[in-house]
């Protein structure tokens, strides 16, 4: 039975078609592969064709390269960051104002209260090893605003406009619910220990249905957005649509790489309890009277006739032949480098890795291009989701009009912190040098934003220039001198 099968509802996605359901079917196979040696599941193999009643483990050493990989990938992603992953600000090229401050405060206010730190973390994982993320935006009464929630890639089905793949045109989640949950959140009882939960949505209507069969009305109905409130964000795309994973490149190095380490200690296990012979054994001998261990000295006795005493090891004379380790060397650096992760990253210098800035980064190359390729479908997916927000906002009614409008015109997008951590004495170096200038060329706030400093530290140093009298510089303004002489 088709994996897709399982979901009574998967022919409302449009009564999806023969093509539809086989590519979504190779696409949950790939997605069960991925988790299957992410999990480390795939170090319980054992080898196949074994005549043995226990047979050995296939890759016994469990060198898991694609966990180990994904999660350096997307922790490279958002860079140097403290507060939030990423933040909004007034696009390049657009006179900031009003509104778009606003609209930049609102995104902020909305990241946070959508835990941004952790949903990012694990929608940026889920890029590397699936391939894409999803985020899920829906209004939220409480805070008169709107939440983003992630999706695992797994559980959404898309249909992605023929003319734009970056917009959808259909959408179709299922996941699995507790009966406690079922009954919690939507007031149903379901026969079963688990309910699924599928919802469907199109540029018309949205429904949600339990079971496959009891329609909630609450949440059913028409879509009042005119468009699919999900964004589905592929880490980049080349044959694919639905993008490319990490995972494709990795796995057959990792299974080349864990069977290689498997036969080298299978040579130093064989070379350090090596097989004994001997001639001439006398009948009492076995396997108990004779143990097999270190320093231990057999006494086997003596044979009538002219007999020499002999002793023997079948013991390999080069068990492991120094290009083995080599060739393991490779590999390990090989799944690296395909993947635009270098030795330096690792914190492997090599040698020279710390003469320079410049030669740092130099090395690192591979590495800042990949983020920055990382980084493009991001902050497409990122700016798609402000817009999505300003329209829930417009058909709620939520927030100033003019905010509505600057995010759906793209007044605001996405920032990430620098890839790699800037000199901290030529980042102040340049701030003040700029600030010098006449007139200066940086503003206070880019000033602070560059040092550090939370958005409101410019009227906190208002407040202390008003209280003190201090002058631009940072010293007791003579007309405060004056009146204190007076």
């Amino acid at each position: 039975m088709s994996m897709l099968d399982a979901i009574p509802g998967y022919s409302d996605l449009g009564k999806a078609d023969s093509h539809t359901r086989n590519t979504w079917d190779a696409r949950l196979q790939a997605y069960a592969r991925y988790e299957y040696y992410f999990s480390g599941e795939v170090f319980g193999e054992t080898v196949k064709d074994s005549e043995l009643a226990d047979p050995p483990l296939l890759y016994p050493v469990g060198i898991n390269v694609v966990k180990l990989l994904c999660q350096s990938l997307s922790d490279a992603t958002f860079g140097e960051w403290d507060n939030l992953p990423l933040w909004y600000a007034t696009r390049r090229g657009v006179v900031e104002n009003t509104a778009t401050q606003e609209a930049s405060a609102l995104l902020d206010r909305v990241l946070f209260q959508s835990d941004a730190e952790s949903t990012l973390l694990e929608m940026e994982l889920q890029r590397m090893l699936y391939g894409a993320s999803v985020l899920k935006i829906r209004p939220s009464l409480r805070s008169k605003g709107v939440e983003w929630l992630p999706v695992k890639p797994p559980s959404f089905f898309p249909v992605f406009n023929p003319h734009n793949r970056n917009q959808l045109i259909e959408a179709h989640t299922s996941k699995y619910l507790s009966k406690a949950q079922a009954k919690a959140f939507y007031g149903y009882m379901g026969k079963k220990d688990e309910v699924l939960l599928e919802e469907h949505w199109d540029l018309h209507k949205h429904e949600l249905v339990l079971d496959g069969k009891h329609r909630i009305p609450k949440f059913s109905g028409r879509n009042p957005y005119g468009l699919i409130p999900f964004v589905y964000i592929p880490r980049m795309r080349s044959t694919s649509t639905f993008g490319d994973a990490i995972t494709d490149d990795i796995i057959p190095v990792q299974d080349e790489l864990n069977m290689r380490v498997a036969d080298v200690g299978d040579a130093i296990n064989f070379n350090a309890h090596p097989t004994r012979w001997g001639l001439n054994m006398p009948l009492e001998f076995n396997s108990e009277n004779y143990p097999i261990g270190s320093d231990v000295m057999w006494d086997i006795g003596r044979s009538f006739g002219e007999h020499h005493p002999e002793i023997g090891l079948l013991e390999v004379k080069n068990p492991v032949p120094g290009g083995v380790l080599e060739h393991i060397q490779w590999l390990y650096d090989w799944v690296r480098t395909s993947t635009f992760a270098p030795p330096i990253a690792f914190g492997e210098d090599n040698g020279g890795g710390q003469r320079s800035g410049i030669t740092l980064e130099i090395r690192m190359f591979p590495l800042i291009r990949a983020v920055k390729k990382h980084r493009a479908y991001l902050r497409t997916g990122m700016r798609h989701a402000a817009y999505i927000t300003g329209r829930i906002l417009e058909q709620k009614d939520f927030s100033r009009p003019q905010v509505r409008r600057a995010l759906m015109d793209g007044d605001v997008e996405p920032y990430f912190a620098d890839i790699m951590p800037r000199d901290r004495a030529k980042e102040v170096d340049e701030v003040v040098k700029r600030l010098s200038t006449v007139p200066p060329t940086i503003s206070l706030e880019a000033a602070l934003k560059t040092l550090g400093a939370d958005s409101i530290e410019e009227e906190r140093i208002e407040e202390m220039v008003k209280k003190y009298g201090l002058d631009q510089n940072g010293q007791e303004s003579q007309a405060k001198d004056s009146q204190e002489a007076e």
